[in-house]
């Protein structure tokens, strides 16, 4: 599949512009605030898997 001009000039043209989109050098830092209602036991039940007791019968 051959190339037009128009595709050519475009891709190259663009290249650039991807490359750069991306980029930035400016580090990028975690949103202020803080963490509330810090639960271990919650926590490790998220981080576990939680599952509900089974009903007796």
């Amino acid at each position: 599949m051959p190339l037009t001009r128009r595709e050519l000039i475009l891709t190259l043209l663009g290249t650039p512009a991807l490359l750069t989109a991306g980029c930035s050098t400016a580090p990028r830092l975690p949103p202020a605030g803080e963490l509330l209602g810090q639960s271990l036991e919650i926590g490790h039940r998220l981080r576990d898997g939680f599952r509900w007791p089974q009903p007796s019968a």
